[in-house]
């Protein structure tokens, strides 16, 4: 019988053929070039519908520092990533918030602003240890995903 989708067989619902069969019949360049492409559509589109978790911060924040060395490493690979990217923005730089949906501004760091279909959907401004910091986060990815 047939093993399914990634199993011995490729699509058999519609023929069955072995993976070398299937990438066996197109060796020309073109094939490779529209697989490539079809990936870099589905990410790009996957991209788009996560959130963003903008991160301003300052090279002279003590809070900063600390937040970098206790979080974002951790952060990176936690399911709230995959919800909702870190972006590191440095608070000096001149960022047109609007293009975010942010209409207030950012005025301490570290500020933390959690940004979901061009609308701020959470805030959180400075840094006051992990265990608040974790339950913030947490509480307004709830609250997110409920609107």
């Amino acid at each position: 019988m047939t093993e399914g989708l990634f199993g011995k067989y490729v699509l058999t619902a519609i023929i069955p053929i072995t993976f070398k069969e299937f990438f066996g019949l197109k060796k020309n360049p073109f094939f490779l070039f529209l697989i490539i492409c079809f990936c870099g559509y589905i990410n790009s589109t996957y991209a788009e519908v996560r959130g963003k978790l903008l991160y301003f911060y300052s090279d002279t924040c003590a809070y900063c520092k600390v937040w970098e060395n206790e979080i974002a490493n951790i952060y990176l690979k936690t399911e709230f990533e995959d919800e909702f990217k870190l972006s590191f923005i440095n608070f000096f730089s001149n960022v047109e918030l609007e293009k975010y949906g942010i209409s207030k501004t950012v005025k301490v760091t570290p500020t933390f602003i959690f940004v979901k279909d061009q609308t701020e959907v959470g805030r959180i401004e400075g840094y006051n240890g992990k265990e608040l910091f974790w339950w913030q986060v947490d509480e307004i990815i709830k609250s997110s995903s409920i609107k």
